[in-house]
């Protein structure tokens, strides 16, 4: 049986004995802080393939970094991988411990992408300070021809979510009616699941 990641979704196939994923170095690599647990979520739910029946199950995971701590994990009861990343998101300001808004640049033209993304970053600097980080480029930099650069503001959760949005509001009108082009799209998420 070989598949994508649409074979962990739950599906119950019978007889499955093993489970091979190749390459679990690029989950644990993505860039984001969200890596580790949905790598954790997804080698969990691929090794729940293996052994559903009667037999027993094998699953080999193929990694240049076997101390790698979500791997090491693995073998370990679910809870364990809460109790330690929790303290790692609060040390680091990530949810649930603040509000992640996530701003993405997009633009056809990578040079005026760069260069737009460095003036959008000054803007937002003013309001944002140090809860902002970036922009820069995400591990998948081009997609339907556009290239792409993503910044990521953390928002105490005390913060009025309305007075953020006005913010936002306030400093993408200002960079789009000094813009030199009206052609760089610019799309915000509030608390990116």
């Amino acid at each position: 049986l070989v598949g994508t990641q649409m074979v962990s979704k739950g599906l119950d196939f019978e007889n499955v004995t093993l489970v091979g994923v190749i390459e679990a170095d690029l989950m644990l690599s993505m860039g984001e802080y969200r890596a580790h647990e949905q790598a954790y979520q997804l080698l969990t739910q691929v090794s729940g393939r293996a052994g559903r029946s009667t037999k027993k199950g094998k699953v080999l995971i193929q990694t240049y970094m076997p101390d790698n701590p979500v791997l090491k994990l693995l073998q370990k009861p679910f809870g364990i991988f809460y109790d330690l990343d929790m303290p790692n998101r609060q040390l680091l300001n990530y949810p649930p411990f603040t509000r992640i808004i996530k701003m993405e640049l997009r633009h056809p033209n990578q040079m005026f992408l760069e260069s737009q993304a460095e003036v959008i970053r000054n803007i937002f600097l003013i309001s944002f300070g140090d809860a902002l980080l970036g922009p820069e480029y995400p591990y998948i930099t081009r997609l339907r021809n556009e290239y792409r650069q993503v910044a990521m503001f953390k928002i105490p959760r005390t913060a009025s979510v309305d007075k953020v949005r006005k913010i936002l509001a306030e400093r993408i009108d200002f960079y789009y009616s000094n813009a030199p082009q009206k052609t760089l799209r610019i799309l915000v998420d509030v608390d990116p699941g």
